[in-house]
């Protein structure tokens, strides 16, 4: 007959709380030396996608000016162009078209004003009813126009292409909220690009297309 041996209490191997600090520790370290380099590679991401944006503009504002014999789209201020196909001829954008729940075809190569302002929320009572998808170069961007529901609902219209007009590394929200009379009422330019002034078209000097 034999005997079992005596019953020996077996001690399960883990960390202690000293080995366990200096692995967080460790971890930690790890982490703030990379964080740096992912920093620069999403960086460097962004800047591509910006890179993208301008090719994609640059694109249809050629595509635009061949259709239009050579001129170029409006430059977007204040003032809206509109492209005028009964007489072939640029015209500014009247007070009604400007508040009409409506498409305009405007020439501009942006429609940026809105009644409610995409960032801060604000009402912009002068602002033109516009969205994203009445841009000049929206066609070109494979963006047929939509008619919004509401002023709200003209920021998430076309989400897509409004993300082409904007650069990924643009902190809009660190923009300025508000400056004097919030822009004659028409809000603040939301948007990360422009376009030269002396080359594009504006209701200051306006002319007529050759036929």
């Amino acid at each position: 007959m034999t005997v079992d041996a005596p019953y020996r209490s077996r001690r399960t191997p883990g960390f202690t709380l000293v080995e366990l600090l200096v692995v967080i520790g460790i971890i930690a370290l790890l982490i703030a030396m990379l964080l740096p380099t992912l920093n620069k590679a999403r960086e460097g991401a962004r800047q591509v996608k910006c890179l993208a944006n301008l090719r994609s503009l640059s694109q249809a504002l050629i595509q635009f000016t061949q259709d239009k014999n050579g001129y170029m789209p409006g430059f977007a201020g204040t003032s809206i162009v509109v492209w005028d196909s009964s007489k072939n001829a640029y015209r500014a954008e009247t007070g009604a078209e400007m508040t009409a729940n409506a498409f305009v075809p405007i020439s501009d190569w942006i429609a940026w004003q809105r009644r409610t302002d995409p960032v801060v929320g604000i009402n912009n009572p002068s602002g033109a009813n516009m969205n994203i998808t009445y841009s000049g170069l929206a066609r070109y961007l494979n963006q047929q126009p939509v008619i919004h529901a509401s002023f709200d609902d003209a920021n998430t219209v076309a989400l897509k292409l409004d993300e082409t007009f904007i650069c990924p590394s643009d902190n809009r929200e660190m923009r300025p909220k508000n400056s004097g009379d919030n822009n004659g009422g028409r809000g603040l330019y939301r948007y990360s690009y422009s376009i030269n002034q002396n080359l594009a078209w504006n209701t200051t000097k306006l002319q007529t297309p050759p036929a």
